[in-house]
């Protein structure tokens, strides 16, 4: 199973030297994992306390490398979010 969007997974293989910011959702409290993502060669942004989550930015290979991890729930483009 695929924890990046097909579409987004594409980019990510076309341009794997491109640093990317991304949303990675985890499985359960992304604290235990921050350190795992910063080994990853990633650069931890923010961690989400209402969702198990974590705003990261890493290049297109490392990103892709780091959705074969098991806690990795999935990975998403950060895109800004407004209130209506």
């Amino acid at each position: 199973m695929s924890h990046i969007a097909s579409d987004f997974r594409a980019v990510l293989e076309a341009e794997p030297h491109k640093t990317f910011r991304v949303i990675v959702r985890t499985v359960d409290s992304p604290t235990a994992y921050v350190d795992q993502a910063k080994a990853s060669g990633l650069t931890v942004h923010h961690v989400y306390k209402l969702m198990s989550g974590m705003a990261v930015s890493g290049r297109g290979e490392s990103l892709l490398r780091l959705s074969q991890a098991p806690w990795v729930e999935s990975i998403e483009p950060d895109k800004t979010v407004r209130a209506l």
